[in-house]
């Protein structure tokens, strides 16, 4: 039974290794042989598609959107904004209507007889009329529309100046949204530490694995809150990519205007671009009273012609007269009109002027506020919280302090930071609206 044994355990061994190993190679090698050929096209094709896809990466990595300074996005926005396009195109608008001042009438040629017998008549060979000459209207006329130019400069003044202030708005929520999601990217290793600190004391029975799951979901929380604030910074970039005209990066550093500190601020100035557009309004509002009351000044008549008379052609004829509207119901309704819209154009540049030196004050107030709120987390606040985070995760691996009191001491920093940069989001914005009422760009 021995020699049997053993032929038959040989025999198993040899049939495995002949399968495992010497049949393998031999297909192996057959295979290889047949598809030499075909192998080496489909090897170059799959490593120049690679180097395509690395040079592709490379391309897309290298493609970085350039980062800009607050002054050079509004620089940037006064030059690309439609708006401020469409305002000068309206300045050119109004200026081609100065042409219209010039009314000369319309243009009658004419021929015509009269006293026509056999013996011959009085005809008019031809004759050129020219009829509602309007030279007594030019004047008003063309101070209307002079006025209206300068009321279209006017406002365009006033749209450069509130798209610079609102790119300013932009580019502020732009950087803040930025300095939260670089915040949360710099406690993920925070975080990870106490990850792990978190799973050693579980494995050694120091904490509960109720206190265990309440830390990692604390941490997840963390992790969603960084994807919402990086989502928030991608929106707030999209929404000054429209300002702007195309996609460009914000600075992390923290711009202030140094202008604006300690300053004691003045009155607001009398030519405020929207004051003056207010008063601009109340000349174009005047001026149409004395254009339309140029609509009852009288209008020239003139016609002149070639006259032939029983055959004689020597004979010319002249006629000269003035229109005058004494029954026009629509000339009196319209000086009606234009008189009851400068009323309205007094009534609404008085109530700007209240509205625009409340609205002044009521701006200066919410940047004092939010000046000495940025300037309290700046000085006292800030600077403590990285040695707390710090302090509480090495008091924790310690054992010096529980979870529960980690995860508060930790909440706590990032709600302190988070309020801290909603302070200098709200004084960043309250900058802009005071540069809007002191007319700088």
């Amino acid at each position: 039974q021995r020699p049997l044994a053993t032929v038959v355990i040989g025999g198993l061994i040899t049939s495995t290794l002949l399968t495992l190993f010497i049949l393998p190679i031999l297909y192996r090698w057959t295979e290889n042989r047949r598809n030499l050929r075909i192998q080496k096209p489909i090897l170059s094709i799959l490593v120049i598609a690679f180097g395509m896809i690395g040079w592709k990466t490379n391309a897309q990595e290298g493609n970085t959107s350039e980062v800009i300074s607050k002054e050079q996005a509004v620089e940037i926005a006064l030059k690309n904004y439609p708006k401020l396009k469409n305002a000068q195109r309206c300045i050119s608008q109004q200026k081609a209507m100065q042409g219209a001042a010039w009314d000369l009438g319309k243009t009658t040629v004419i021929t015509s007889g009269e006293e026509i017998s056999e013996a011959g008549g009085t005809y008019t060979t031809y004759g050129i009329q020219q009829q509602g000459i309007d030279l007594l209207g030019i004047p008003a006329k063309k101070r209307f529309y002079q006025d209206q130019v300068k009321l279209t400069e006017k406002q365009l003044e006033v749209s450069e100046l509130e798209v610079a202030t609102e790119v300013k708005k932009a580019w502020s929520m732009a950087q803040i949204a930025k300095k939260r999601l670089e915040l949360f990217q710099r406690l993920d290793s925070l975080y990870s530490q106490l990850e792990r600190a978190v799973n050693l004391r579980y494995e050694t029975e120091a904490i509960s694995r109720l206190e265990m799951l309440a830390a990692k979901n604390r941490i997840q929380e963390i992790e969603i809150q960084k994807k919402q604030t990086r989502n928030d910074y991608l929106q707030f970039r999209q929404k000054l990519q429209v300002w702007l005209g195309s996609d460009f990066e914000v600075p992390s550093q923290t711009e202030i205007s140094e202008e604006l500190l300690g300053q004691n601020f003045p009155e607001l100035a009398n030519d405020h671009p929207n004051l003056l557009v207010s008063k601009e309004r109340l000349e174009v509002a005047s001026s149409r009273i004395a254009k339309e009351r140029s609509r009852f000044l009288p209008d020239l008549n003139l016609q002149y012609g070639k006259q032939q008379i029983n055959g004689n052609d020597r004979f010319f004829s002249f006629q000269a007269g003035l229109s005058i509207p004494l029954f026009s119901g629509e000339a009196h309704a319209q000086v009606k009109t234009a008189r009851i819209e400068e009323e309205i154009a007094k009534e609404n540049m008085h109530f700007q002027q209240l509205q625009l030196k409340s609205s002044y004050l009521a701006a200066i107030q919410n940047y004092e506020k939010w000046k000495s709120s940025w300037s309290f987390y700046q000085d006292e606040v800030l600077p403590l919280l990285t040695e707390q985070r710090k302090g509480s995760l090495l008091a924790f691996n310690e054992g010096a302090i529980g979870y529960t009191e980690l995860i508060q001491n930790l909440d706590n920093a990032l709600q302190s930071e988070l309020r801290a940069l909603d302070a200098l989001k709200n004084y960043q914005l309250a900058i802009a609206d005071i540069e809007f009422f002191l007319n700088k760009k």
